[in-house]
């Protein structure tokens, strides 16, 4: 746990690679936790040291007064939780909110970032304008639920805006609980306050743009666009896989960052 700036308390895990072993860093999607993706981590510990990151309002990370966070807040957290853990430039994985996250950060720290892997980023600053005011809807409709019913409407509000009535409904009781108690990441994360797309060009490393073929429509064109704007970025996809793989199915994922990080 540590303390950033503003006085707020970020949990992290640090796990220890060989001797030497290049660093790595993964950021968690909105409604998960650092937590859903040790199985990943722990499939690396042979190839890299692994910080994970619980942002503000998910997993541990709980805010004394829940609000919708800023990019700029977000990616100043990543800073200072590289800071605290002595890690200049990493390798970075992203899964969904967190692979946005890995792109912002890049851009806004660029001699801080070795490489970036970027999971199906919701990035609708570069959506096409009816794709960026449903995101926009979004945004709001999760803070008005949160007003009015706290962390589990917030977080049913999400998932039935970006997953459809039925991506909620057959989530089992566990899973929804789950999520439930994971609301104020959704309204941290939901409003994308402050997204700098221009700042995108600003990005130096290598960057890996990555979609699962058995994954909403909605995220190849925005993965696409990216891979416009962000010089020199690769834009993969890998068949089968759904937006929750790097939680479900992680092997995948390992084998990139594996191949990333010998590269650096």
């Amino acid at each position: 746990m540590i303390t950033v700036d503003d006085g707020q308390r970020l949990a992290t895990r640090d796990l220890a690679g060989p001797p030497g072993a290049p660093d790595l860093v993964l950021l968690h999607a909105t409604l998960s936790s650092s937590g859903q993706l040790l199985r990943l981590a722990l499939g690396l510990r042979d190839a890299a040291r692994t910080l994970l990151i619980d942002r503000r309002g998910s997993g541990e990370s709980v805010m004394t007064a829940p609000a919708p966070v800023s990019i700029a807040r977000h990616t100043a957290d990543i800073a200072a939780a590289l800071d605290a853990a002595g890690i200049e430039r990493p390798v970075i994985f992203g899964h969904s909110f967190g692979a946005l996250l890995a792109l912002e950060f890049a851009a806004r720290y660029p001699r801080r970032v070795a490489a970036a892997i970027a999971y199906e980023p919701p990035y609708g600053a570069v959506a096409d304008p009816v794709m960026r005011s449903m995101i926009g809807r979004v945004g709001h409709a999760v803070a008005d639920a949160y007003a009015a019913g706290g962390p589990a409407r917030a977080a049913e509000v999400f998932v039935r805006a970006v997953a459809g009535d039925s991506g909620w409904d057959r989530l089992t009781p566990p899973q929804r609980a789950f999520l439930e108690a994971e609301g104020s990441g959704a309204l941290a994360d939901a409003s994308m306050l402050g997204l700098e797309p221009l700042g995108l060009a600003r990005i130096t490393c290598p960057v890996v743009l990555v979609t699962g073929g058995e994954s909403d429509a909605f995220y190849a064109p925005i993965a696409d666009e990216l891979a416009v704007r962000i010089p020199g970025s690769t834009r993969l996809t890998l068949p089968g896989l759904r937006h929750t793989a790097p939680i479900t199915d992680p092997a995948p994922f390992a084998a990139l960052i594996r191949e990333t990080l010998s590269g650096i």
